[in-house]
């Protein structure tokens, strides 16, 4: 029999409500999962004008460039939930990066640095671990640089 504390791990209690047969199902084997972690749609934020990122991505030489050149980065299109636009992600890593041309960069980093304006790296690593461009790191900490709110909590 097995004896846990179910104080100290509420949720466990509650998954043992329901079942006593937990089995680890291999990565392989556990087919939703594997489905799941492969989707070609991803959800979006409804703050950024999809539509006109992917258009311009299609003209976009940059991206052009990145796609072509021998980098670690592996660009691939993604369907948007609710529209009939592909976007370019990077999925290179566990979760796709939207790729973002130059004129929305500025409104991404806006996006989530004025939710709670928080310091100049960790809204540089917030910023990258959804979106992806060259000097992403550099762009944003040029920009929050400039927030009164960082600035006046900094000095």
């Amino acid at each position: 029999m097995l004896h846990i504390k179910t104080q100290a791990n509420p949720h466990l209690d509650f998954v043992l409500q329901l079942t006593l047969n937990i089995q680890h199902i291999s990565g392989k084997d556990n087919v939703i999962t594997d489905t799941m972690s492969r989707l070609k749609e991803i959800q979006v934020s409804e703050t950024l004008d999809y539509v006109k990122i992917a258009h311009e991505q299609t003209n976009y030489d940059e991206l052009k460039k990145l796609i072509s050149s021998n980098t670690n980065i592996q660009f691939e299109e993604f369907l948007v939930i609710g529209l009939k636009e592909q976007i370019f992600c990077d999925i290179s890593i566990v979760n796709p990066r939207h790729y973002i041309p130059l004129s929305y960069r500025e409104r991404v980093f806006d996006s989530i640095h004025h939710l709670s304006h928080p310091g100049i790296r960790t809204t540089a690593a917030a910023v990258a671990k959804k979106f992806i461009w060259p000097s992403i790191k550099k762009d944003c900490r040029k920009w929050a640089k400039t927030c009164k709110q960082v600035l006046a909590h900094f000095t």
